[in-house]
């Protein structure tokens, strides 16, 4: 993940062809959606479950690579792996550190949530206030 929020959301956007508030929209998504992964997956180990627990890092896996999260999606493999093997305790530490990661892009999602977006003339992305001003 870049250190600077405008080059993450403006790489991001442009590798997957869409707009920066449709990219936000889909980060939002994700950790959503991932959060609940998180879960099934915390289930899943606790019963035993590794079809379900490798389900569910399976679920988190493809999302991320498709927002190019290569640090999440590699876990999330690793996890996967674990639990097709039937290392659930290793898996669990996998688990744990997709969700700090996914707790990690939500803080820095959340540093400019009370930023609007606006596009330039030379399509480039600017942080404003809600009132319009840098």
């Amino acid at each position: 993940m870049c250190d600077n929020y405008s080059d993450f959301i403006n790489d991001g956007a442009q590798s997957i062809g869409v707009t920066h508030e449709q990219f936000y929209d889909f980060l939002e998504l994700f950790l959503e959606v991932s959060r609940k992964d998180i879960e099934s997956m915390r289930h899943a180990i606790a019963v035993d479950d590794r079809i379900a627990a490798a389900s569910a890092a399976h679920s988190i896996k493809g999302a991320a690579i498709s927002l190019g999260l290569a640090s999440i999606a590699e876990l999330a493999e690793i996890a996967e792996d674990f639990s097709r093997m039937g290392e659930l305790i290793e898996m669990g530490t996998k688990l744990e550190a997709i969700a700090a990661e996914c707790d990690a892009l939500d803080g820095f999602l959340q540093v400019e949530s009370n930023d609007t977006f606006q596009i330039g003339e030379r399509k480039e992305l600017t942080m404003v206030n809600r009132d319009g001003k840098p």
